[in-house]
């Protein structure tokens, strides 16, 4: 869990391709990422000069899909189309196997960062977004949960 000084300052997120500035903190953040997992997810919650909370939630994956296999979907980018995506170290989806690295077909489709954003009037506002409905809370959630109240 890290955490920031109290002083506010320009932050800038994104909410899909929406690119979202505020003036703001960053009160903690977390990640699920493990050594050798493909897929994880990171959350941040900001707290706005007018008292807005924000989480910004980030999913990364490093999977990479040879152009036929039944897993790809058209938001995912060609090698060749790949902008920051191009730049992440792959591995081969266990399914079509393609081959990553320096000999990758520059049509092999990349899985690419999701970017999703709720926003909350206040710090229980949030923690009920995050939680609510849920049987379980995942553990990042649970951290992140941990660092709003702490504040």
């Amino acid at each position: 869990m890290s955490t920031d000084a109290d002083a506010l300052a320009p932050q800038v997120v994104r909410h899909g391709n929406q690119i979202v500035r505020f003036l703001g903190r960053k009160v903690c953040a977390t990640s699920s990422e493990r050594p050798g997992v493909q897929r994880w997810s990171e959350l941040t919650a900001y707290v706005t000069a007018s008292g807005t909370w924000i989480c910004q939630r980030t999913g990364h994956s490093t999977v990479a899909h040879d152009p036929e296999c039944p897993h790809v979907t058209r938001r995912m980018p060609s090698w060749l189309e790949a902008h920051e995506e191009a730049t992440v170290h792959r591995t081969p989806c266990p399914e079509c196997q393609p081959v990553v690295g320096d000999a990758m077909d520059p049509h092999t489709r990349l899985e690419s960062q999701r970017y999703t954003i709720l926003q909350a009037e206040s710090a229980g506002a949030l923690v009920l977004m995050l939680t609510e409905g849920r049987d379980q809370v995942p553990a990042i959630v649970a951290k992140l949960v941990e660092g709003i109240m702490s504040k």
